[in-house]
C-alpha cells in the first residue's frame, strides 16, 4: 500500500488553489490527496476532521483570514504541529514581517515556482534526502 502525502489549500481564490495543487503534484514528492478551502474557517473545520499532513493557506479571505485559522491552529494541541506555508501576494515590508512573526513554517509571494515549492515541500516534511516518488523503496517493508 502506498501512503500519501495530505495536502490542505486554503484559498479563497478556486484558481489559485488549481494554480498551486497543480504545482504541488508537479515536485514528484509521491502520492498526494489534496483538500480545499475558501477560508479560514473551512479549513480549520477540514483539519478537525481529517489527518492533514502540511497546510498551504492565503492570508487575505473572508470570514476567517489566514492569520486568524494559523491562531486557531496553535492554540490545539495536535493540530499546532501541522506544517503551515503562507502563500501571498502581500508585499508591503511590514505585513511580511507580521507573517513571519506567525506561526507559519515558510512564506511563499506569488508569484512562485514549482521548484521554489518542492524545496519547501521537502524541507517542511523531511523529505530532503529523497528524490522522485519517495514511498517506492518503501513498499512492501515492515518498519
Amino acid at each position: 500500500m502506498t501512503m500519501s502525502i495530505r495536502v490542505l489549500i486554503a484559498d479563497d481564490s478556486s484558481s489559485m488553489r488549481k494554480v498551486l495543487k497543480k504545482a504541488v503534484m508537479m515536485c514528484g514528492l509521491g502520492e498526494m490527496e489534496f483538500f480545499e478551502a475558501n477560508n479560514g474557517e473551512e479549513a480549520y473545520n477540514i483539519v478537525q476532521r481529517e489527518w492533514i499532513d502540511i497546510i498551504f493557506t492565503d492570508i487575505h479571505m473572508p470570514i476567517m483570514d489566514g492569520l486568524t485559522f494559523i491562531r486557531e491552529m496553535s492554540n490545539h494541541d495536535l493540530l499546532s504541529q501541522t506544517p503551515i506555508i503562507i502563500i501571498t501576494s502581500e508585499t508591503r515590508e511590514e505585513e511580511i514581517a507580521k507573517l513571519r512573526d506567525s506561526r507559519a513554517n515558510e512564506l511563499v509571494k506569488k508569484p512562485f515556482r514549482v521548484e521554489e515549492i518542492k524545496a519547501i515541500l521537502q524541507k517542511v516534511l523531511g523529505l530532503e534526502a529523497f528524490n522522485g516518488d519517495i514511498f517506492d523503496e518503501f513498499e512492501g517493508s515492515d518498519f
